[in-house]
């Protein structure tokens, strides 16, 4: 078993529902659930694609398809393509086009055959291989490897990607470009991401109870992203090999796009990160990056030893960047840093108070060193540093958070219940 396999079993083993007076933590329950599809499907025709077929088939089960893309072009609303077990080394990339539109009631379906174990290695393609671009698709249970660039691409809409993992592609797992509306991302793995697990342009996007492991990016959503929701996940130790520090932040709401792919007057807006458990992060935790009107609340950041434990910031200002964030809340949250490089357990860059709401936090650092940081930008001179009642006094906020150790029962073994002493119970 490998040691990602068994940290994610450690962890769904130990997370069980805690209610903490401020903050309210509903876990995964043991494994990742499995939530029934956002789509009612309506059989349409029914096709198999597999690694022993032959293209002249009819596409049945006893005479499958062989070739990806040739099998997705005749899909219409309402057909199920099933892959049979087996790794399908592709050098062509395939399209769910845009005039491939599928209902609500009828989507779409490209899914692996129950029980089989289906692996899409794109080593040999070059581009993007995978892009969904219609409306109404559901892509699941598959293994993503190899792609050259991203992962999966989507530009559609009511677009559904669970139960799949994606490991070792060589840009960004999954991208959500700016056209894409209404994408869930749910119940997958992410691991051995060469830069972001999730980048997403797109708005509505739902990512909820994935498991981000080790040795990979975390998400990102920029570019006019908005009215986005991060809930219910795992995020474990954010590090593509080759980026910045910022690149290894958990969860970044907002970001930096280049003004010919910026969408919006913000970076990101109205956007909620809520119920997360976020370990071991290289740079940040959660940032807000030129963001308006976004939230946390409800997250564990523990073992936060890059950077900052939550960040709120802005981009140096040009003709499409702000240098400041707006009208962000950060509430019931459990907020964990160690010492090492750690700058803050919270930052709030210049000209980001405005509106900024903090309360019913509890904060803690295993040195014991408060240090809360304010003004300037992430890395410039000029950043102030408080303990935590200067953090109160100067921002008139967390009137009802605490400092103390949250009393976490074994968290080196991910055990991240609450012993019965700890601050945290009915604060």
């Amino acid at each position: 078993m490998t040691k990602r396999t068994k940290v994610l079993l450690a962890l769904y083993g130990v997370l069980a529902l805690i209610t903490l007076g401020f903050l309210y933590w509903s876990p995964l329950s043991g494994k990742l659930k499995a939530l029934a599809d956002v789509f009612t499907v309506q059989q349409g025709n029914i096709y198999y694609v597999a690694t022993d077929g032959d293209d002249a088939n009819p596409g049945t089960f006893e005479q499958p398809w062989y070739t990806v893309d040739t099998a997705v072009d005749k899909l219409g609303a309402g057909d199920i393509l099933y892959f049979r077990g087996g790794t399908y080394i592709e050098a062509h990339t395939f399209d769910v086009e845009s005039y491939a539109a599928g209902t609500a009631e009828a989507p779409i379906t490209l899914k692996a055959y129950p029980g089989d174990k289906v692996i899409l290695d794109y080593s040999l393609a070059s581009g993007n291989p995978i892009w969904l671009k219609g409306q109404h698709i559901v892509f699941s249970g598959f293994e993503v490897t190899g792609a050259p660039y991203y992962g999966v691409t989507v530009t559609g809409k009511y677009v559904l990607i669970k139960d799949c993992t994606f490991h070792d592609n060589a840009d960004d797992a999954v991208k959500i470009l700016s056209e894409a509306e209404h994408v869930t991302v749910t119940s997958c793995t992410f691991y051995n991401s060469t830069h972001n697990s999730i980048d997403t342009f797109g708005s509505y996007v739902d990512i909820h109870h994935n498991y981000f492991g080790e040795d990979g990016g975390g998400m990102v959503m920029k570019g006019g992203s908005h009215d986005n929701k991060v809930h219910h996940n795992i995020f474990e130790k954010a590090s593509p090999p080759g980026y910045s520090d910022w690149a290894a932040t958990l969860i970044s709401v907002g970001g930096w796009s280049s003004c010919s792919y910026k969408y919006g007057e913000w970076e990101n807006e109205n956007t909620e990160v809520y119920n997360n458990l976020l370990i071991n992060n290289g740079a940040n935790g959660i940032t807000f990056w030129e963001c308006r009107n976004c939230s946390a609340y409800n997250n564990i950041i523990y073992n936060s030893s890059g950077q900052y434990g939550i960040s709120v910031i802005g981009s140096d200002p040009d003709a499409c960047h702000k240098d400041h964030s707006e009208d962000i809340t950060i509430k019931n949250n459990i907020v964990v840093t160690v010492g090492g490089e750690t700058r803050g357990t919270l930052y709030v860059a210049g000209g980001s108070e405005v509106g900024f709401v903090s309360d019913n936090n509890l904060y803690w650092r295993e040195d014991g060193n408060q240090n809360f940081v304010y003004g300037a930008t992430p890395t410039t001179a000029g950043r102030v540093v408080v303990d935590f009642e200067g953090w109160k006094q100067v921002f008139g906020t967390d009137a009802n958070s605490i400092w103390a150790d949250p009393e976490l029962t074994d968290p080196a073994n991910n055990d991240f219940h609450l012993q019965s002493t700890s601050p945290a119970i009915d604060a």
